[in-house]
C-alpha cells in the first residue's frame, strides 16, 4: 500500500522540481486603515439616539460633532498604541534591588 501511495505522489511532486520563486509583496500595500464609515455610523447612531427628526438644527450640529469625533478616532486608530516615556524614573524589576 505504501508503495502504491509513493508511486501516486512521486509524479505529482516532480511537476515543479525547481520550486517556486519567493513571494513578493506588492509595493505600497500595507495594513488596512480604520473603517471611517463604520466609525462614523457608530458615533452617529449613538449621538442622534435622543434627538427627534424634526429638530433639524440640533441634528445638524450633532452630525458636525460626529464628524469631529470620527476624525479624532481615525487619527487615534491610525497612530496605534503610544509608548509612554517616563523621565528620570527607572524600574527596579530585574535589577536585583
Amino acid at each position: 500500500m505504501a508503495a502504491q501511495l509513493a508511486a501516486a505522489f512521486l509524479p505529482i511532486l516532480a511537476l515543479h522540481p525547481g520550486g517556486f520563486p519567493a513571494g513578493v509583496t506588492a509595493a505600497g500595500t500595507g495594513p488596512a486603515g480604520p473603517d471611517r464609515a463604520a466609525i462614523s455610523a457608530h458615533y452617529e447612531k449613538h449621538a442622534l439616539a435622543g434627538i427627534g427628526l424634526f429638530k433639524r438644527a440640533e441634528r445638524a450640529a450633532t452630525k458636525q460633532q460626529v464628524t469631529t469625533w470620527t476624525e479624532a478616532e481615525m487619527n487615534r486608530q491610525w497612530q496605534g498604541p503610544k509608548v509612554s516615556k517616563r523621565s528620570g524614573s527607572r524600574s527596579s524589576i530585574g535589577s536585583g534591588n
